[in-house]
């Protein structure tokens, strides 16, 4: 077993095989206010810059990229769910990716709310002490209390930063 994100699908069923990989979501605690959640989903992110001098022409490269065909075309490569809304798994699909195909079941069929993952969304220097930061609670060296006020000053820290230039 292994706590990984969605890149590594395609070389986890090319290595191991499709009937001997499997995924399931990581269990919450009792209580959750989300008890039926995954955490990640489309792992392509485009960015358009404010200063961009080429607005008209980096909206048609995102649209471009967005397409379903372009997103179902790149799966093998990226081993990542297609980031458009239209798609839906094809039986071709479905036999190819098993790993992708049971995450549209759990949030297609079984209702799983699809959060964005931590490290789509925070900056990289904040990403890559939460994993360092992480590395301890799991191993024991640090606990969650502290490790949750090291990464609010961590964060802090980032935002006067950026804030200030």
């Amino acid at each position: 077993m292994t706590i990984t994100a969605g890149f590594y699908n395609s070389t986890f069923t090319k290595s191991l095989g499709t009937t001997n990989v499997g995924l399931f979501p990581v269990p919450v605690l009792a209580g959750s206010q989300f008890p039926q959640s995954l955490s990640g989903g489309p792992n392509n992110s485009y960015v358009v810059f404010k200063s961009t001098k080429n607005l008209p022409d980096d909206i048609k490269l995102i649209k471009y990229l967005t397409t379903e065909q372009v997103q179902v075309d790149s799966v093998d490569e990226l081993g990542q769910l297609p980031n458009n809304v239209t798609f839906k798994p094809s039986a071709e699909f479905q036999s190819q990716q098993p790993l992708l195909t049971s995450i549209y079941d759990y949030v297609l069929v079984k209702k799983y709310t699809l959060g964005e993952a931590f490290d789509n969304i925070m900056p990289g220097t904040v990403c890559s002490y939460w994993y360092q930061t992480n590395s301890g609670v799991f191993g024991g060296s640090i606990g969650p209390d502290s490790a949750a006020a090291s990464m609010q000053t961590q964060m802090q820290s980032y935002l006067a930063t950026a804030a200030t230039g």
